[in-house]
């Protein structure tokens, strides 16, 4: 069982921003499926050198919409949403799931902004554990690209992402 397709259709494409790698194309996702185009998005996204992009079509792909990261991840919240209210235990385990992959996937995105390092900083590694400064880096860089502050759910799995990997450095 996986959440039901929508009568939208996600193109979403990448292009290396590397100066070595001017305007080639890098990977790319048409879906009709709103949970693993947001996946897709949180995952090409925070990898470096990518710029990605989205569009959306309502009527098979003749035209096109730019795609804001902040509706496509409404729209993703809203098919976790609807399968969870499917009668029958195994689609409201599929949206659980979904709903925790979603999450995962969200706070290694937001983890990659608390934790970045400028490619010029004379110690070029991530600090273990994100400054206060860095968490509002973090928190005003998801609102621009997602519309909203990161939700409880996600800070609260990164903040148990912190503390798993305190404990494995004493």
């Amino acid at each position: 069982m996986r959440v039901p397709d929508t009568d939208r259709l996600y193109a979403l494409s990448s292009a290396y921003n590397n100066p070595w790698w001017p305007n080639d194309p890098g990977p790319g996702l048409l879906i009709n499926d709103a949970v693993v185009a947001m996946r897709w998005y949180l995952t090409n996204e925070r990898e470096e050198n990518l710029a990605v992009t989205g569009h959306v079509s309502h009527d098979d792909g003749t035209t096109w919409q730019p795609l804001l990261p902040s509706e496509l991840l409404a729209d993703a919240e809203r098919a976790v949403e609807r399968a969870a209210v499917t009668s029958g235990d195994e689609p409201r385990r599929t949206a659980a799931l979904l709903r925790d992959a979603l999450i995962a996937e969200a706070a290694d995105w937001l983890d990659h902004r608390l934790r970045y390092v400028q490619p010029d900083d004379p110690f070029p590694y991530p600090p273990a554990t994100p400054t206060l400064l860095s968490w509002q880096r973090g928190g005003q860089i998801w609102a621009l690209a997602l519309g909203k502050v990161p939700p409880e759910e996600v800070l609260t799995h990164l903040m148990a992402s912190f503390t798993s990997r305190d404990s494995t450095c004493v």
